[in-house]
């Protein structure tokens, strides 16, 4: 009994099996430490197994040699649970180690060194690094086709984690596939684990379904999914209980009432018999139910049932997670929808409103109730507008955004002295945030695992916390009251936003549904009035103007940055699509046109597909019979600065109060890219060095730094070129002592690929050396300490972190905001060398001969100065960059 349970113990770490000859006694005592390390790692305390597993290390070591598969499986284990930690860069590292270990004892082809290749891709795939990890997960795999079968266990599992790769890459359709084709494959395998692995396999292959827009497949992929489940979990499992939800909730969602009904009800009864009637799990089963049962409106059979049902979800989550949780609202917003329905606007509004408080609140319902409200004549179109404008910024919240309040914040502080009362405050909400957590994580424990005392201990410390919070939050407020932005929701009255506009100013959000069929709206605020709109299209049909006008941009010659790691063809760029041009205008600032009449300068914060845009090459109407330069560009009536989000708007304010950095300039320009020799030793630079090896030259670019060093009366010495404009060089230098920041260079995009080696996150290319890859990356820039008025990004994309639809403003800019830049200047594309020297010298020539002049307004001009070279004329040469955040 005693060799069979060492021998379980070892097949569950994944050890070697003991040999069945006489044993040392060192080997015998290295036995006993891996039943000890079993017990705790399976327990989940990886705190306490990793002591233990690093000692075990050492016996084995002794006891079989460093590099027996004894010890390397050890090592592995070691590494998972330092993964499991969250020490995702030890785990890699230490990931990356054992694989080379077994490749150099062991040999490539050896199955124990090709199943600690998918655990490095694994741990790479963990830490968000899912490009790294696929050429990894791929080798494993086709190794475990080769040696095992295609059809073996081993083999399909290692074709499910490439699948799941496929999925973190966003290559849906594919995925798709191969999930599907690993539950197929293992069908008819027998065993719990190939049947585990096949549910999984099956709700992958569903979710991937719905995120393809293939919803009927999904549905079927789900309910395909519940006899195997039931088969190898039973019928009153946690797993059974989840898959009879999401099966409910895109059953309903399609309108599959019968299916829906069916499935959630059973699901139901399963979260409440295992976790109990208030739980997490069974209140969000009943909030679908509640949604099925309304689903044909007021009057309908089982209508009143399903608001009432709704009504004690929104209890039951009061009364064990807190009034203000963020799990409460989507109840909220489907409450205010039901409350629509009945043309019960007021209600709408009350519950809109507490969503607010949550800082997650919903915008369709209380727009709908504003819409409404205005309607009725009890809310003027100025106030119905005013509540609009702090609905649509507390119902989004982009990284870029965080990261710009975050540095309002600390200006605010600085500028007030509330240092101390700030580190409580964040303190608290860092303790709030744990304690939400924990209640949620409690009270989805089954019944049996559930402890009242400490769930009533848990929401006693809940609500001390939030009263503190609150406390806080008014100290702060009494010394400044645009500290009322560091409460969740961070968004700020009409009366607030309006101390940072001065006459002839307007800000504009264009808030684009993220849903297909949800509704698009655009708010402005003046000094004086407000109004709103909604934007008369749905989010495809702003997504594919968006598309046409970017496909006439598209530069191939000359660029700078992700572009230049792929053959230039030569070509210029394609005619410019006006029509889509004029009628994105139409749809969006054209709905408020009386509203921005008189403004001058707009400050813009786009969302959706249109983030993508600079807002400046829209057309207010068709040319007629004239060039491009003669076009009505919006540029040509305003002059215009994004914004991450309308508190940003204070940074220029608090910044001018707390004085600027004493030195005008620091540009980096035409850096080296050839590889340090000396630095190639490890993948990672390998890797590093193989993606700079696809980046031009920019030699033009010296001269565009130093011209604008000229500009702004800095010496010779403000421009490092060439071997100097290195990275290390960026992480020595005081930054915080520069006004502005300049980088001349190619930036480079997640993803961007040369040879195999993949760019894992946004960056800059600057040359290599003293260590450094040459790649200056987001995580790099976010632990810089600048005090800059503006940070000049003279490169490609630097604006976007993915595709044109996605976030904008969440690659590089982000990093700088959080640094401590007050504006950015980013491009939305890859740009033409030539005219992007002549662009940034101008912008900076205007600044310096008209000090009065503001930066928008200096690029207003600069671009249409551009744009009269008939060589410069299209877009992509004027247009790439937008101004982000006011440098003053």
């Amino acid at each position: 009994m005693k060799r069979l349970r060492a021998l379980c113990i070892c097949l569950a770490l994944g050890l070697a099996q003991p040999s069945l000859a006489q044993q040392t006694p060192e080997q015998i005592a290295a036995d006993a430490e891996e039943q000890s390390v079993f017990d705790v790692f399976t327990s989940g305390q990886y705190e306490e197994a990793l002591p233990l597993a690093e000692a075990l290390q050492a016996s084995l070591d002794a006891a079989f040699g460093p590099h027996s598969e004894r010890a390397l499986l050890n090592h592995a284990l070691v590494a998972q649970i330092l993964a499991r930690l969250g020490r995702q860069k030890e785990g890699i590292r230490m990931s990356a180690e054992v694989l080379e270990l077994w490749v150099t004892h062991h040999g490539r082809d050896h199955p124990e060194a090709q199943r600690a290749r998918m655990n490095m891709a694994m741990a790479l795939s963990n830490a968000h690094r899912a490009g790294e990890a696929m050429p990894y997960a791929l080798e494993a795999y086709e190794f475990a086709r080769r040696y095992y079968g295609p059809n073996a266990v081993t083999t399909l599992l290692s074709r499910s984690n490439v699948a799941g790769l496929l999925e973190r890459t966003g290559k849906y359709e594919t995925a798709m596939e191969e999930f599907q084709a690993v539950a197929e494959g293992l069908k008819e395998t027998e065993g719990m684990r190939a049947g585990r692995h096949r549910v999984n396999a099956l709700k992958h292959a569903a979710r991937m379904a719905e995120k393809l827009g293939r919803y009927d497949e999904g549905v079927m992929l789900y309910a395909e999914a519940v006899p195997a489940t039931r088969e190898f979990f039973g019928n009153d499992h946690p797993e059974l209980q989840s898959l009879l939800y999401m099966t409910g909730r895109l059953a309903g969602q399609l309108g599959y009432v019968d299916l829906a009904g069916e499935v959630l009800l059973e699901s139901a009864k399963l979260a409440e018999a295992i976790y109990g009637f208030k739980a997490r799990q069974t209140n969000e089963t009943n909030a679908m139910i509640a949604l099925v049962l309304t689903r044909e409106g007021p009057g309908s059979d089982y209508y009143d049932i399903g608001k009432g049902l709704l009504d004690v979800v929104i209890t039951n989550m009061e009364e064990t997670l807190g009034r203000t949780h963020p799990a409460l609202s989507e109840p909220l917003t489907w409450a205010a929808t039901l409350a629509m329905e009945e043309n019960r606007w007021e209600r709408a509004l009350e519950l809109a409103r507490w969503s607010a408080e949550i800082g997650t609140s919903m915008s369709g319902p209380w727009f709908d109730a504003l819409a409404a409200a205005e309607a009725s004549g009890k809310m003027t179109a100025v106030n119905a507008a005013e509540e609009a404008f702090r609905a649509v910024q507390s119902s989004y919240l982009s990284v870029a955004s965080t990261s710009t309040l975050m540095l309002r914040q600390r200006l605010a502080l600085a500028q007030e002295g509330a240092g101390v009362a700030a580190r409580a405050y964040t303190d608290s909400i860092r303790r709030r945030n744990e304690l939400q957590a924990a209640l949620l994580a409690v009270s989805g424990l089954p019944v049996e695992e559930r402890n009242p005392a400490e769930e009533a201990v848990l929401q006693a410390e809940l609500s001390d916390t939030v009263a503190e919070l609150a406390a806080l939050r008014g100290e702060l407020s009494d010394r400044d009251p645009w500290m009322n932005g560091l409460k969740e929701g961070m968004a700020a009255t009409a009366e607030e936003a309006r101390e940072s506009l001065r006459p002839g100013e307007a800000v504009v959000i264009v808030d684009v549904s993220a849903r297909d069929w949800g509704a698009s709206r655009i708010v402005v605020l003046t000094p004086d009035s407000a109004a709103w709109a909604p934007v008369p299209a749905s989010q495809p049909e702003l997504s594919a103007l968006v598309e046409r006008v970017r496909e006439g941009i598209e530069l191939k010659v000359g660029v700078r940055a992700a572009l230049s790691l792929k053959a230039a063809t030569g070509e210029p760029p394609k005619d410019f699509d006006t029509e889509a041009a004029r009628e994105l205008y139409a749809l969006t600032f054209g709905q408020v046109a009386p509203a921005l009449e008189g403004a001058t300068h707009l400050y813009i914060e786009l969302r959706g597909a249109l983030a993508s845009l600079p807002p400046q090459l829209l057309l207010r109407s068709e040319p007629e019979g004239g060039t491009l330069a003669e076009a009505d560009w919006l540029l040509r009536h305003h002059a215009v600065t994004v914004i991450p989000s309308v508190l940003s708007l204070q940074i220029t304010t608090l910044s001018a109060e707390l004085g600027h950095a004493p030195e005008p300039f620091l540009g980096l320009a035409n850096p080296d890219y050839a590889a340090d020799p000396a630095a190639e030793a490890s993948a990672s630079n390998a890797r590093a060095a193989q993606l700079r090896s696809g980046l031009a030259p920019l030699p033009e670019t010296a001269d565009e730094a130093r011209s604008v060093a000229g500009a702004v009366l800095a010496s010779a010495e403000a421009v490092l070129e060439g071997p100097a404009a290195s990275e290390a060089a960026v992480k020595a230098e005081a930054l915080d002592r520069f006004r502005v920041l300049y980088f001349a260079t190619h930036g480079l995009m997640a993803g961007d690929e040369v040879g195999g080696a993949v760019m894992d996150e946004p960056a800059l290319a600057l040359t290599p050396g003293a260590g450094d890859d040459g790649f200056l990356k987001v995580s790099e820039i976010a632990r810089l300490k600048l005090n800059a008025d503006w940070v000049v990004l003279s490169a490609c994309n630097t604006a976007v972190g993915g595709k044109p639809g996605g976030e904008a403003l969440s690659g590089l800019a982000q990093g700088f905001f959080y640094a401590g830049a007050k504006a950015l200047l980013v491009s939305h594309w890859p740009v033409e060398s030539q005219s992007a020297v002549a662009l940034m010298t101008d912008i900076f020539a205007r600044r310096a001969a008209d000090p009065s002049l503001t930066a928008a307004e200096a690029q207003r001009q600069a671009a249409l100065a551009l744009m009269q070279q008939p060589k410069w004329s299209h877009p992509a040469y004027w247009a790439p960059f937008i101004l982000v955040g006011n440098p003053g």
